[in-house]
C-alpha cells in the first residue's frame, strides 16, 4: 500500500488498542440466538465465568464514517467476484464493532432477543375490544417502558466500573414527569398537551440521516395506541405536526420534506408516541403492518372522528412480545397460526 491513505491506515485512531479487557476474559458465548443479516447484527445467549450468570450478548457494526472512506480503499483486499464491469472485494474494514450485554439476563431477556415467529393480523374494532384492549388496560404504568443500550460503550451489568453508565430500563411516565431524560427533551409545550425528545436511536447526532425523535402526548393512560385517538384529538396532532417540524427544521435544518412522522400499531410501548425520522434513516419499524403515516391518522380522524374505534388494522404480531394477544386471538378464531 503506497498511498497518503494507505500510510495512514495504521496509524488511525480506529487502529489503537483499546485499553479495556477482553471481554473473553469474562464471558463466553453458548450459543448464538439471531445472526441479523439485515442489519449486521449478532444476538448470542453467553455465561458469565465467574458467576455463571447468564447473558445476552449483542455485536452491532458501526455506520461507515465519510471522512474516513479514504482509508478504507486503501485496505489489503481479495477480489471475490468479476463479471465484465462488476467486481467484488472481500476487506477487513476499520469500522468499530460494539458489544452490548445484559448480565444476568432474565428469561424474558432472552426470549426478546431469540428469532420470533411473525403473524398478520386483521384486527377488526370487536378483535381489539374483546382481545387487545383488555390485555393493554391491565399494563400498569410502571410497564410502560423500554430498553435503552448502552451502545457507546461497552459495559457489562454488575462488573462495570462506576463511571460507565449501564443500559437501562426507560419509564415513559418519568420523562413526562420531568424525573429522568431531561437532557433530550426538545419540546416542552405543556399549555398543548405533548413533549419531544431525541430516541436513543440517533446514537451520532453529527449524522442528520439517523434523525429520530419522539413525541408523546402527556395526557396519563387514556391515550394508549391510534385506537384510543377521536375527533377530539385533532387539534394537539396538528399542532405536533407543525411545532416539531419547525423545530427539526431550526434545529438540524432538516426540512419537512425529509422527515417521516409515523405511529406503529403495535407500539413498543402502550403509550401514544409519533416517530419522526429522517426519510434516508433506517427502514426498520417502517415496514408494512407496523408504521402508520401521521398525515394518514389525521385524514381519516378528519373525516370520521371515530375512525379508529371502527377500523379494521393490519398488524403485525410477534409470538414473544404479543404472546398474550396472540392466545387469546386464537381462542377468539381471530388469527391462524
Amino acid at each position: 500500500m503506497a498511498t497518503k491513505e494507505a500510510e495512514e491506515v495504521q496509524k488511525s485512531p480506529k487502529r489503537q488498542r483499546l485499553s479495556g479487557p477482553s471481554l473473553s476474559e469474562q464471558l463466553e458465548i453458548v450459543k448464538v440466538l439471531y445472526n441479523n443479516l439485515e442489519n449486521k447484527t449478532l444476538t448470542t445467549l453467553g455465561r458469565h465465568r465467574k458467576t455463571g450468570d447468564k447473558a445476552v450478548i449483542l455485536f452491532k457494526k458501526h455506520p461507515f464514517e465519510e471522512n474516513e472512506i479514504g482509508k478504507e480503499l486503501a485496505l489489503e483486499s481479495k477480489k471475490t467476484f468479476e463479471n465484465s464491469r462488476f467486481a467484488k472485494y472481500l476487506m477487513q474494514s476499520l469500522s468499530p464493532l460494539t458489544c452490548e450485554v445484559i448480565c444476568p439476563a432474565t428469561d424474558k431477556d432472552i426470549r426478546k432477543y431469540s428469532p420470533q415467529e411473525k403473524y398478520l393480523l386483521r384486527e377488526t374494532a370487536e378483535i381489539y375490544r374483546s382481545v387487545a384492549k383488555p390485555i393493554i388496560d391491565a399494563v400498569p404504568e410502571s410497564d410502560i417502558e423500554w430498553f435503552v443500550p448502552r451502545s457507546d460503550a461497552i459495559w457489562i451489568c454488575k462488573h462495570i466500573p462506576d463511571d460507565v453508565p449501564p443500559p437501562r430500563m426507560l419509564r415513559v411516565y418519568n420523562i413526562i414527569d420531568g424525573k429522568k431524560e431531561q437532557e433530550n427533551v426538545l419540546l416542552q409545550k405543556g399549555d398543548d398537551g405533548y413533549m419531544c425528545f431525541v430516541d436513543y436511536k440517533w446514537e451520532d447526532k453529527s449524522q442528520k440521516k439517523g434523525l429520530h425523535l419522539l413525541g408523546l402526548p402527556t395526557e396519563r393512560k387514556t391515550l394508549r395506541s391510534i385506537r384510543d385517538l377521536r375527533g377530539e384529538h385533532l387539534a394537539m396532532l396538528k399542532k405536533m405536526r407543525e411545532d416539531i417540524l419547525l423545530e427539526i427544521n431550526k434545529r438540524f435544518s432538516i426540512p419537512s420534506s425529509q422527515v417521516l412522522a409515523y405511529f406503529h400499531y403495535y407500539p413498543t410501548f402502550w403509550h401514544l408516541h409519533i416517530h419522526f425520522q429522517h426519510v434516508l434513516g433506517s427502514s426498520m419499524g417502517r415496514e408494512i403492518g407496523r408504521a402508520i403515516p401521521l398525515d394518514d391518522v389525521i385524514e381519516n380522524l378528519t373525516a370520521d372522528g371515530n375512525y379508529y374505534a371502527k377500523a379494521t388494522i393490519t398488524c403485525m404480531v410477534s409470538s414473544v412480545k404479543h404472546a398474550d394477544i396472540i392466545k387469546k386471538a386464537i381462542e377468539e378464531n381471530a388469527v391462524e397460526i
